[in-house]
């Protein structure tokens, strides 16, 4: 068994030039990408949010638009227990709705 290693010697599958300069996409293009698709989208992304709670919305926003935004979060929010962060959240809701 090989557990997914190539074979000793010459293994036909090998890619032994490497992966071609520029083939992947950089993080700024990823930013840019989805900063493009969102103000493309802004009233679509705008209603759909509006249909969803507010729990809902702030999950969303959380765990899929501002990691494409933002610097990594660090571990402190990471780490927050279940009840912790059900208290963030409210906390910010009580927030937003003064504005």
């Amino acid at each position: 068994m090989t557990k997914g290693q190539f074979k000793k010697g010459h293994d036909p599958r090998r890619n032994l030039k490497g992966r071609p300069r520029g083939s992947q996409s950089t993080a700024e293009q990823v930013r840019g990408w989805i900063t493009y698709l969102i103000e493309k989208n802004w009233p679509r992304l705008e209603a759909a949010l509006d249909s969803m709670s507010d729990k809902e919305a702030a999950f969303f926003i959380a765990q899929y638009l501002l990691k494409h935004k933002l610097p990594a979060p660090m571990d402190e929010v990471m780490r927050l227990s279940d009840s912790d962060f059900e208290r963030l959240i409210r906390t910010l809701e009580e927030r937003t709705k003064t504005f």
